[in-house]
């Protein structure tokens, strides 16, 4: 600890547990094999294997910043960079995602996502067995609803190729749990019979909230 900077280092198997804020809420938990929280700007770094865990949700990433408000040290911003791998497991959601790098912004409460910015080599794919949904871009943009998981849209930029595959003919190849980390991603092999592909340098896909 270092009371001049007032800053914060741990520099080895870090596990970090923080209490829900609501009863009924998810625990966070975070693990890495660094951290270091910066009080003056209200920042914690986490370098190196970094595992981020609430509820259903799970983060993978090399480097993840966090961004906190001064105020209240709610979360307004976080930064992930390198090999980041979301998965969601909550029944509303089911999505898995890869990118280089991504952006989730918060609302004001800190506690919901407000949208979710993902940049380089991006993967994103349906968990639900029975849509088996596969979008990849340069660039991807994801909106939710107001102070909920549920997700209103979904913007593709840059080399987008949405397949879609035909349930009526493939066998199941979306898995029910999230993937390894650093495991290559299973592909939805297109085109068999019934299949669609679709490309296009910009696509946006609105999503019903049921």
């Amino acid at each position: 600890y270092d009371s001049n900077r007032q800053s914060l280092r741990l520099k080895a198997a870090v596990v970090i547990f923080v209490e829900p804020v609501k009863p009924g809420e998810a625990p966070i938990e975070i693990q890495s094999d660094q951290a270091d929280y910066e009080k003056t700007s209200s920042q914690l770094i986490l370098r190196s294997k970094v595992i981020v865990k609430r509820g259903p949700n799970l983060l993978h990433a090399d480097l993840i910043e966090t961004f906190l408000r001064p105020e209240d040290s709610s979360v307004s911003r976080i930064e992930a960079s390198g090999h980041v791998n979301t998965t969601s497991l909550d029944p509303k959601v089911l999505l898995q995602s890869s990118s280089d790098h991504a952006t989730y912004v918060f609302d004001t409460t800190g506690r919901w996502l407000d949208r979710i910015f993902l940049q380089g080599a991006v993967m994103i794919r349906s968990l639900d067995p029975d849509l088996k949904r596969l979008l990849t871009s340069d660039r991807s943009e994801i909106a939710f609803n107001s102070t909920t998981n549920i997700i209103h849209t979904v913007q593709a930029t840059g080399n987008v190729v949405l397949t879609i595959r035909d349930t009526t003919q493939a066998t199941r190849t979306t898995p029910a749990m999230p993937i390894a980390p650093g495991s290559p991603v299973e592909p939805l092999h297109c085109c068999k019979p019934g299949d669609k592909r679709l490309t296009s340098p910009e696509m946006v896909a609105y999503l019903r909230e049921n």
